[in-house]
């Protein structure tokens, strides 16, 4: 999952890491250096997370067509030794199932 301050604006992130971690190994956050408080929020998360949470570092720049997230998620997947990936952006969520 790429993030970028995430927490400032409003997106459901937290809820989409806990989704997605009833169906990964580990889950893989790559942070583009977020200043608002969405990596402390995700470290503290993590302490309660059925998978290990690893966070790859890179850098937000700004530039058209969000080419820092493309360059970021490149970098994540880099560092992934093979499987199956289920990318997630920080804004959006699958339920697995439903809830009610």
């Amino acid at each position: 999952m790429p993030v970028y301050n995430a927490l400032s604006a409003h997106y459901p992130f937290l809820e989409g890491i806990v989704l997605a971690c009833e169906i990964v190994d580990e889950m893989v956050i790559q942070d583009g250096g977020s200043t608002d408080g969405t990596r402390e929020a995700i470290e503290e998360l993590a302490k309660c997370l059925p998978v290990p949470l690893r966070f790859v570092d890179s850098e937000h720049f700004a530039g058209e067509h969000w080419v820092s997230m493309d360059v970021g998620i490149e970098k994540a997947l880099k560092t992934i030794d093979g499987g199956w990936v289920y990318e997630v952006q920080c804004d959006e969520f699958c339920p697995l199932q439903n809830r009610q």
